[in-house]
């Protein structure tokens, strides 16, 4: 049962984490899988969303310094509350 709903959760993630619009949903998403993780002690499971995290993380920093070619939903870091949510 635990890995349909962490399946759940990263399936929600990996559709709306390069959309600007939802930004703020995929923070909250991303803020109740880590206390799913922390409540059920799911530690690996943390140790590989918080993983995958930081490779999305590094992906936006990326496109920001166009190493990769942006989009017009494409996270920019340079807004301030961009910026304050992920880092």
């Amino acid at each position: 049962m635990f890995r349909y709903i962490l399946d759940a959760y990263k399936g929600i993630i990996e559709t709306i984490r390069m959309n600007n619009k939802l930004e703020d949903f995929m923070v909250t998403i991303c803020e109740r899988l880590f206390d799913f993780c922390v409540k059920y002690k799911r530690k690996t499971e943390f140790k590989k969303i918080c993983y995958d995290f930081n490779l999305f993380i590094s992906k936006i920093v990326n496109i920001n310094y166009n190493l990769h070619p942006k989009t017009s939903f494409t996270i920019d870091i340079q807004i301030k509350e961009s910026n304050d949510r992920y880092f």
